[in-house]
């Protein structure tokens, strides 16, 4: 292996005479790649349902298409008479379902402005992180959120309640 004979551009490929060059663009899987053009020393990290990212095939970030499980629905929205984006269960003000999810992703830096909260004790909650809010939300109303925080409602099989009305302001 010898580089630059010929007209190479690099060992033993490239140039008129030898085959192109291994790349992390050529749509083959070669070099130290972990998948088709990425993975491995050299190209850019595969992706993957949990990189945080909307790609693959998938729908939404990390979910959905043929690769990553199905996506949580995402809670209803809209923007109050303030400018506020606001957040609902589905159906507010009427109950929500029975084994209803949602998931709220924060569009902005800002606090949660409780406009209202109303779901069954213990057993249906909106989680972040490691809290979660259930019954009447107590300490929910105030929390600073940052942009990219994340929310998820559940619900179980049985009691419904109208749910929440929630605003980042």
């Amino acid at each position: 292996m010898v580089f630059g004979n010929q007209d190479e551009t690099d060992i033993d490929c490239g140039g008129d005479i030898c085959a192109a060059c291994p790349s992390c663009d050529d749509g083959l899987h070669n070099q130290d790649e972990t998948g088709i053009d990425c993975g491995g020393s050299i190209c850019a990290a595969c992706p993957t349902c949990d990189d945080g990212l909307q790609n693959q095939d998938e729908t939404d970030i990390d979910c959905g298409g043929g690769s990553c499980g199905p996506c949580t629905p995402k809670c209803p929205f809209y923007t109050n008479i303030n400018g506020d984006l606001c957040w609902t269960t589905p159906n507010y003000p009427a109950n929500y379902n029975n084994d209803d999810n949602c998931v709220i992703n924060m569009q902005g830096d800002g606090r949660i402005n409780v406009r209202s909260f109303n779901i069954e004790e213990y057993y249906d909650r909106l989680t972040s992180d490691d809290t979660w809010y259930s019954h009447i939300g107590i300490g929910l109303n105030g929390t600073n959120v940052l942009k990219g925080d994340q929310f998820t409602f559940t619900s179980d099989y049985m009691v419904t309640k109208p749910g929440f009305d929630l605003c980042l302001t």
